[in-house]
């Protein structure tokens, strides 16, 4: 196990290839919801409400944790849980009392004890998981607490960072996006439109959304100056 791109992950998980825990993190927030689906969808099917529990990471009770882990499900070969957020720089709003990294231990014992039958999936939505290029290998490097759980699921799973893509890489999603409600664009204008929207992708959407409107099947030209 280890860390992998977002294409190998979802490489992966189309064969059926799944892991244990997963560590779902980046600026790319809705890559990071995307591929949370599909490890859902690989584990569970269609059976996520009977198979599929969800935590909320900035107050996950790690004595809940645990007996959840541990519990079978007749509807689905997996017990999955995702838990969103949990942050191991503040684990708790109230930290009197306690000491973050004994609440990181205390969490890496529960995940070591992992039964078979269940998936767990960190995915990270709602904060900025710090990162640092390390130039000797070419790869982003976690430089926040969140290192030491990030550590421990790229050696017993998977860790997958989604950094947010470049107006290149948009580009072609953008011109099929565009294809698919029946109009057209060409790659320096999408190309374009993902730069004035800053590569998110979320807000790239919404442009969509209104240039394909406003163009009713048209190329989509000079609209592109009215976002």
């Amino acid at each position: 196990m280890a860390k992998v791109e977002p294409r190998a992950l979802n490489a992966a998980l189309k064969k059926g290839e799944l892991s244990r825990i997963y560590y779902l993190f980046g600026a790319d927030v809705t890559g990071v919801e995307k591929m949370t689906r599909a490890v859902i969808r690989a584990a569970v099917g269609g059976n996520e409400e009977f198979a599929l529990t969800k935590l909320n990471g900035r107050r996950l009770d790690l004595a809940e944790l645990e007996d959840l882990s541990g519990q079978f499900n007749m509807m689905s070969e997996y017990n999955c849980i995702l838990i969103n957020d949990y942050n191991c720089e503040r684990p708790y709003d109230d930290m009197r009392g306690k000491s973050v990294d004994d609440v990181t231990k205390k969490l890496l014992e529960v995940l070591k004890n992992i039964p078979e039958q269940t998936i767990i999936i960190f995915n990270i939505t709602g904060f900025e998981v710090k990162v640092q290029r390390d130039f000797r290998t070419n790869a982003n490097v976690i430089k926040d607490k969140n290192k030491k759980l990030a550590d421990f699921v790229a050696k017993n799973g998977i860790l997958c960072e989604f950094p947010i893509k470049t107006s290149g890489e948009l580009a072609k999603t953008i011109s099929g996006k565009v294809s698919s409600r029946g109009g057209s664009i060409s790659i320096e204008n999408a190309r374009e439109l993902a730069e004035i929207c800053l590569c998110d992708e979320l807000v790239i959407s919404s442009e969509i959304e209104k240039l394909c409107a406003y163009a009713d099947g048209r190329c989509i030209k000079e609209y592109n100056k009215r976002i």
